[in-house]
């Protein structure tokens, strides 16, 4: 896996990203972005799923989150996203968006068992971080206030 995520990193830093527009679909449950998309496929016989990944820049250090996610891809091929971040985007549709304004969308390119592992793990923080170069020694007080 850390070769797909490796890639999905790659292709951020090369600004490979689209930026995604969300709207508000009723029926849409809150962190179920797989499923709300499947079921609005089947509703929108002309429309289809995209997978991918959310990219959440982290700390200006080319860290970022990665986040499985799916969108809807429209008949004329705009991105939409149809999943609510918040209760709010959920119960009334309205936006909020602060949550989204980071964010950018990479689609999968890789084997149908990637995705699924990503899946299972939700999120990744890329490139992983090294706490062994920076472990403390909580043994001694030596650096302590």
């Amino acid at each position: 896996m850390d070769e797909y995520f490796a890639d999905l990193w790659d292709r951020w830093q090369h600004d490979e990203t689209k930026a995604v527009r969300y709207e508000h679909w009723p029926d849409a449950q809150l962190s179920k972005c797989h499923e709300t998309v499947d079921a609005y496929v089947r509703e929108h016989q002309d429309c289809k799923a995209i997978r991918g990944a959310w990219v959440q820049p982290i700390g200006g250090n080319g860290s970022c989150l990665l986040h499985a996610h799916s969108l809807v891809e429209l008949p004329d091929g705009e991105w939409l996203d149809i999943t609510p971040l918040t209760e709010q985007e959920r119960d009334s549709g309205v936006k909020d968006r602060r949550q989204r304004a980071n964010l950018v969308f990479l689609e999968h390119r890789g084997t149908a068992e990637q995705f699924r592992q990503f899946c299972k793990i939700g999120q990744v923080l890329w490139p992983p971080a090294i706490p062994d170069a920076i472990e403390p020694d909580f043994g001694s007080s030596e650096g302590l206030m």
